[in-house]
């Protein structure tokens, strides 16, 4: 589990596997390893204990969304992303479908990506009108 690495101070190893559960190729976290990225999420490796902690290891916690009572929205990317490739095309959006159905007042919004990241200027419309409708 890449929480127990990096509570051991196992950084390289958390993230490695982190990796690798999300779908990472061997030659993937090799590039990775070798790229400028490599130390700054080395120092947030730390923090994967608290997505393996939100996450768990199953389907969403439908019982702990149902009391969710505030306004949520629920946004995944459009499109697949190629730093994911072991995970299924809508793994994604079955999730964020998933979490809808729980939460009685979220809204499910889709955001064009074309990298791993969403541009700032495609999310901040999506974003203002769901803070001001």
């Amino acid at each position: 589990m890449p929480s127990a690495r990096a509570a051991g101070g196992r950084r390289e190893e958390a993230l490695r596997l982190f990796m690798r559960l999300a779908g990472a190729s061997e030659q993937d976290i090799a590039a990775a390893e070798g790229s400028p990225m490599w130390p700054p999420l080395l120092e947030l490796a730390h923090t994967l204990a608290y997505d393996a902690a939100c996450l768990g290891d199953g389907p969403p916690p439908a019982t702990r969304f149902a009391a969710i009572s505030q306004p949520t929205l629920v946004l995944t990317g459009a499109g697949i992303d190629p730093h994911m490739a072991g995970l299924q095309s809508d793994f994604f959006s079955q999730a964020a479908d998933a979490i809808v159905a729980c939460v009685t007042r979220a809204e499910r919004r889709i955001v064009d990506v074309r990298e791993h990241t969403v541009n700032a200027k495609a999310l901040a419309p999506v974003l203002t009108g769901f803070f001001r409708p």
